[in-house]
């Protein structure tokens, strides 16, 4: 491909001299190939951002105060609904709750017993929280350390089908459709009773035409009963909550 000549030098041959161009113009892009690709690696390692501090989780403490549990309240006696298993907190067959007297619906004062031959661990009276200069508004017989029955008299409270004492006859027969499970008569009233779980819901109606006057057609009174439908009994006149007391 080369020749030597007289002076001992290497000239190259004619063929050499003809693809010396191409090699330079080859070396040369391969330079230039090399290059570019250590640029794209570069560019690609720098494109790869750290995570930005804005998207992880703060696991700093929050400083907004935890705010502290509501304490209970007493509910208004208008919020109160009696049922044939009891109202609010007084459940039939249950201990009545004695945890704050403040919020408690039915308080024990403490006293001696009116017949203590049926109830010998008799501890007081248990009374109505809502103070009146009135009747109590509602009243319930403890047992044995259980509710066992719960008498209203205050129209402020309203049973689970909506009645409440001064309702008319109508509006009670409206509010049961398909009837009652009894409908017991007294000397003096009769009593509606339907029946829950745990006991039964009387609403006690005046007879008409024995001198009851305005109250005639009206509900005189509600109670929930540990007793069958067919043994609850008209109140009214009488000291006993559903013939179960002494």
């Amino acid at each position: 491909m080369t020749k030597t000549t007289e002076t001992g030098t290497r000239s190259p041959s004619p063929l050499t001299r003809v693809l010396n161009p191409f090699l330079r113009v080859l070396k040369t892009s391969a330079v230039v190939m090399m290059i570019t690709a250590g640029v794209a690696v570069v560019t690609a390692c720098s494109s790869i951002e750290e995570p930005s501090q804005s998207n992880s989780p703060d696991s700093s403490p929050s400083s907004s105060p935890v705010p502290s549990p509501a304490s209970p309240e007493k509910p208004a006696l208008n919020q109160l609904v009696l049922t044939a298993d009891g109202m609010g907190t007084l459940r039939l067959g249950h201990a009545p709750p004695e945890d704050d007297p403040d919020t408690d619906i039915l308080v024990l004062v403490p006293g001696q017993p009116s017949c203590p031959e049926q109830d010998p661990d008799y501890r007081g009276e248990w009374v109505a929280n809502y103070p009146s200069p009135d009747e109590q508004p509602f009243r319930a017989s403890v047992q044995e350390e259980v509710v066992t029955a719960i008498v209203v008299r205050s129209p402020e409270i309203s049973s689970e089908a909506g009645i409440r004492v001064g309702s008319s006859v109508d509006d009670l027969l409206a509010a049961y459709p398909l009837g009652f499970d009894a409908s017991n008569e007294g000397a003096e009233s009769v009593v509606y009773v339907v029946q829950g779980t745990y006991g039964s819901l009387a609403y006690e109606v005046p007879r008409v035409g024995i001198g009851w006057g305005d109250v005639e057609n009206t509900v005189l009174s509600m109670f929930s009963v540990t007793a069958d439908p067919s043994e609850v009994q008209p109140i009214s006149g009488t000291d006993a909550f559903g013939g179960a007391y002494c």
